[in-house]
């Protein structure tokens, strides 16, 4: 139990996006995000269970994860939230070939 990400397609399948499943009542809420991966981001950026927030609580706590920005302890780059992963994925490579 928990929440699920479900990504799909638009009516001609140009456009692809994402949303937020309870697996318990099977009810979507929050943004409608790019991607599966982006969810997931947003979810491990939140640090708590989606479905305990208000709907006003998600969207604000969205915006930031948007907008917002953290520091990489690894390079001191400025990195934005949404681009979190693939930055570190960036780092890992790099060790890996440094090996």
């Amino acid at each position: 139990m928990g929440v699920r990400v479900i990504e799909g397609h638009g009516e001609y399948g140009t456009e692809t996006g994402a949303v937020l499943i309870c697996s318990t009542s099977g009810v979507a809420f929050g943004p409608v995000m790019k991607d599966a991966e982006e969810a997931d981001v947003f979810l491990e950026f939140l640090g708590v269970d989606a479905r305990v927030l208000s709907e006003n609580d998600l969207m604000a706590s969205y915006s930031e994860f948007l907008n917002g920005t953290r520091i990489c302890e690894d390079c001191e780059a400025e990195v934005a939230h949404v681009d979190w992963k693939e930055h570190q994925e960036d780092h890992e490579y790099e060790r890996l070939r440094a090996e």
